[in-house]
């Protein structure tokens, strides 16, 4: 099995001619793996420095319709013909893709096959889709480094469950939990320590 930036390598290859590529093109190659394939290509941008602000919140909210999506244990699960088939704004050989298979490649240093049956199992694909579903929900938070972090635990979730990586994924699920119940205390506690001082 080959790792998924060597994946990600062959079809920018084969694309680099062509100078445009689609999202079809990744999720035609990875099947039954490509919904958290494009969680992790949803999350990848928001993990990088030099994302533009405001992408997060559409970016968030498609990780956790397509994170409820993954815990149904949807085998057969396709994007739209119009979603699929849409041009991705970023050329094959450019910087973004460059960057994004640099950091797969910083990434895999923690990623291997292990527990595989955690990845598979229709038990254990409901507590991993929760644990994507709290990191997105933190992602949504407009400050630049919770986005990072909750990012990062979902495309660390989502590798885990292309990688066939189950250590991986259980463990980042359970960040994903921690982080939104951190996240939730920290609100709560802003809140209670803005009324007291406004009282």
């Amino acid at each position: 099995m080959n790792k998924i930036s060597e994946d990600i390598a062959l079809i920018l290859k084969k694309k680099s001619a062509a100078g445009q590529i689609y999202l079809s093109d990744f999720t035609d190659h990875f099947g039954n793996r490509s919904i958290a394939f494009i969680i992790a290509l949803l999350a990848l941008p928001i993990a990088l420095p030099f994302t533009p602000p405001g992408i997060n919140t559409p970016f968030a909210a498609a990780c956790i319709i397509l994170a409820f999506n993954f815990g149904l244990n949807k085998q057969d699960f396709s994007l739209p013909k119009f979603i699929a088939n849409k041009k991705l704004p970023f050329k094959p050989d450019g910087g973004f893709f460059k960057a994004m298979t640099k950091l797969l490649t910083l990434l895999e240093i923690l990623i291997k096959p292990r527990l595989s049956w955690v990845t598979e199992s229709k038990f254990s694909k409901p507590l991993l889709a929760l644990g994507l579903v709290c990191a997105s929900i933190v992602m949504l938070i407009p400050l630049p480094v919770i986005n990072s972090v909750s990012s990062l635990i979902v495309l660390l979730i989502a590798l885990g469950i292309v990688s066939k990586d189950g250590l991986m994924a259980l463990t980042s699920s359970l960040l994903g939990f921690l982080l939104l119940a951190a996240s939730i205390g920290l609100i709560v506690y802003g809140l209670i320590i803005g009324q007291s001082f406004f009282g």
